[in-house]
Order: C-alpha cells, then sequence, then structure tokens
C-alpha cells in the first residue's frame, strides 16, 4: 500500500475492491439501511436448515375448526361407520336378549300357573274314588252312574292339552252332579260323617280349582298379549312362541262346584 493511498484517508479494504468484496456499509446514526429487509420465514424457506422442511415443499395448513387433515379424515371414515355398526349391532343385541328373557318369564309363569291347576284337579281326582265307594255301599245299583263317573275321571286324567282337559272337566262335574243326585235319595247316606267329609273337601277342592283356574288365565292373557304386540311379537316369531289355551268351563253346570241340600 502506497503513502498515497494512505494519504487520500482510505483505510485498507475500503476501497472499490473492498466493496465488491461482499461486506454491507454499516449505516450511520441517524441513516437509515436502503437494503430491504430479510423475512426470516424466506431465509428459513432458502436455507432450508432451521425448518427441517424439504426443498420444493409447501407447508399444510388446516383449516378453522379442523383438527385433522382431509386425507386423516377420509381415511377414518371407514373406521367410524364400522364403530357406528358395531354399537348399533349391539344394542340390537341386547334389546332382543331383554325381549326374549321377557317372553320366557311370562310362559314359565302361565305355566306354573297351571301346574298349580292341576294339583287340585289331581286332588279332585283322588277324592272321587272314595266318593263313588262311599255312595256304592248304600246304592249298588247304581252302576251305570257310578261307571260314567269312572270313565269321566279317566277321561279327565289322560288329557293331553288345556282344550282337552277343560272338555274332560266338565264332563267330570257332570257326572259328579249325577252321583251326588242318587245320594239325595238315601238319607242314611247323607246323615254318614264319611259322606259329609267328601263332599266338604270336594267343594273345598271345586273352589281352589276356580282361584287356580282365573290366575293361569290371567297369566295366559298376559303372554298371548305379548305374542301379539310389538316388539315382543318379532322375537316370539325367531324364537318360535306359541301361544297358550284358556282354561274355559263352557258347561254352565261346571262354572260352580255341586251343591246337594239335605
Amino acid at each position: 500500500m502506497t503513502l498515497r493511498a494512505m494519504a487520500g484517508g482510505q483505510a485498507p479494504g475500503h476501497g472499490r475492491e473492498g466493496r465488491q468484496g461482499g461486506h454491507k456499509p454499516v449505516p450511520r446514526a441517524g441513516e437509515t439501511s436502503s437494503e430491504p429487509a430479510v423475512d426470516d420465514a424466506s431465509s428459513c424457506d432458502r436455507t432450508h436448515v432451521s425448518c427441517g422442511r424439504v426443498p420444493g415443499t409447501v407447508p399444510r395448513t388446516r383449516p378453522p375448526g379442523t383438527w385433522l387433515p382431509a386425507d386423516d379424515r377420509f381415511r377414518l371414515r371407514p373406521v367410524i361407520l364400522v364403530i357406528v355398526l358395531v354399537l348399533v349391532a349391539v344394542l340390537l343385541g341386547l334389546i332382543v336378549i331383554l325381549l326374549y328373557n321377557k317372553l320366557v318369564t311370562l310362559r314359565n309363569r302361565a305355566e306354573n300357573a297351571w301346574s298349580q291347576v292341576d294339583v287340585q284337579l289331581r286332588r279332585r281326582y283322588d277324592l272321587i274314588p272314595n266318593l263313588v265307594e262311599t255312595v256304592k255301599g248304600y246304592a249298588s245299583h247304581e252302576r251305570a252312574t257310578f261307571e260314567e263317573v269312572t270313565k269321566a275321571r279317566t277321561r279327565a286324567q289322560e288329557a293331553r292339552t288345556v282344550g282337552e282337559q277343560a272338555e274332560a272337566e266338565n264332563l267330570l262335574t257332570q257326572a259328579i252332579g249325577k252321583l251326588f243326585a242318587v245320594a239325595e235319595d238315601y238319607p242314611d247316606l247323607r246323615a254318614t260323617e264319611n259322606f259329609q267329609q267328601l263332599q266338604a273337601q270336594l267343594d273345598e277342592t271345586e273352589t281352589k280349582i276356580a282361584v287356580s283356574r282365573q290366575v293361569y288365565n290371567d297369566a295366559v292373557l298376559t303372554y298371548d298379549t305379548a305374542l301379539e304386540t310389538v316388539p315382543t311379537n318379532i322375537v316370539a316369531g325367531l324364537f318360535s312362541f306359541e301361544e297358550r289355551q284358556y282354561f274355559e268351563l263352557e258347561e254352565p253346570a261346571a262354572r260352580e262346584a255341586p251343591q246337594v241340600s239335605f
């Protein structure tokens, strides 16, 4: 470096070469830089050092109010649909189970009520032979009446359905009424203690049969109504639930216990 250059007041490196070397001039106090400000985001896009993006890509933005990108939400739609279908299937399964259990409960209740009727009917069947033997001791010539009572009793014991049982009980009650009509002709028979006890027991049994029959018919009414109403009728059709018959005594004489006046 020459003395002339130094005399000119230029420091080393501040000449044309220094300015072309890439050094920026430092603005003095009160002066503003004429060069545009550099944006950090744009510099991040140019350098790709601090942002971690792949060169040439544009950062994805989410619409306001969305928590997942559109492509992720599209992939989740089948999963959500499967979950909804599973929940609906579970709900329907629970409903079917509840309705099925309800029908089973009503059916069992009707069957239990019929078993109570059957208990009272069998008690009457047990009283009839003793009654026949007691009357036979005073009116042995009334064989036709005795045979009719015996046959009606056997038919009632062999009944398989509720309808058959009701019909057989009507015939049996009529035959018992004829047996008591025979006893009316024998005052000595009516005065015996054995006959009076049998008659009282038979009357009591007839009353219990009437009460048990009413309980059974009420249970059948509830059960049959459930089979005919929605939605239990759908479950009843799927699992082959069948209606039960009422235990109805059609004959007027069978609606009340035989009464014998002494």
